[in-house]
C-alpha cells in the first residue's frame, strides 16, 4: 500500500490503547512501524491497500462482512 496523509493521536495519555494489526516497511526495506489501528470491528488507517498480489484478502473481507451481518 501507500500512504499520503499523516496525523497523530493528540493526547496519547487520554486515548484508549489501540491494537495495531500489521507492520509497514519503508520502500527501501528499512525500518518498520506498527499500523492499522483496531477498535472493536473498526480498522483505522491512511494506508491505501492493493489486493492484486493477494486476492484472498478481499475474499476474507467480504466473508467477514457477511458473518458480521448474520451475527446482528
Amino acid at each position: 500500500g501507500h500512504e499520503f496523509h499523516y496525523s497523530e493521536i493528540a493526547d496519547a495519555e487520554v486515548a484508549p490503547p489501540l491494537k495495531t494489526l500489521y507492520r509497514m516497511a519503508a520502500r527501501d526495506g528499512g525500518s518498520t512501524r506498527s499500523e492499522g489501528f483496531q477498535h472493536h470491528r473498526c480498522l483505522g488507517s491512511y494506508v491505501h491497500l492493493h489486493f492484486g498480489s493477494n486476492p484472498d484478502v478481499a475474499r476474507h473481507l467480504v466473508s467477514g462482512c457477511r458473518q458480521y451481518r448474520q451475527e446482528r
